[in-house]
């Protein structure tokens, strides 16, 4: 049990910010059309992700359980996938993440993590509130 909580809380958190500085940090960003897609979507205030495709990826995405580590990577896909949703569209459940994470948005060099701030003050990318 304890591993769990070990790898949800402080490596999830550093392989979250190394996937999503790698992103930003890519010569070709264009190729990555998904993410900067979302950043335009943001900026234009037309968020539209819902409960219901958060589930339904969640689910499709169960099959990778059965892989050697597997649940590791379906429970870090998830809590990722739901923190961002909640920081996008209920922004006062987690207000002082949510702020951290509009910040990302504004300056994309900085706040990288979206489920934990610590590994953004680690690696000196943090940005204050």
């Amino acid at each position: 049990m304890y591993y769990y909580v070990f790898f949800l809380f402080i490596i999830q958190p550093l392989l979250e910010y190394g996937a999503h500085r790698k992103i930003h940090l890519h010569k070709d960003y264009d190729i990555l059309q998904i993410h900067k897609t979302h950043h335009k979507v943001i900026h234009q205030k037309k968020y539209n992700n819902s409960i219901f495709k958060n589930i339904l990826s969640s689910i499709l995405t169960l099959p990778i359980c059965y892989a050697p580590y597997g649940e590791y990577v379906w429970l870090s896909f998830f809590k990722y996938q739901l923190a961002h949703l909640i920081l996008h569209k209920y922004p006062f459940v987690f207000p002082q993440l949510s702020k951290f994470h509009a910040i990302h948005h504004v300056n994309p060099k900085v706040n990288y993590t979206i489920t934990a701030m610590w590994p953004d003050k680690v690696f000196g990318t943090y940005l204050k509130i």
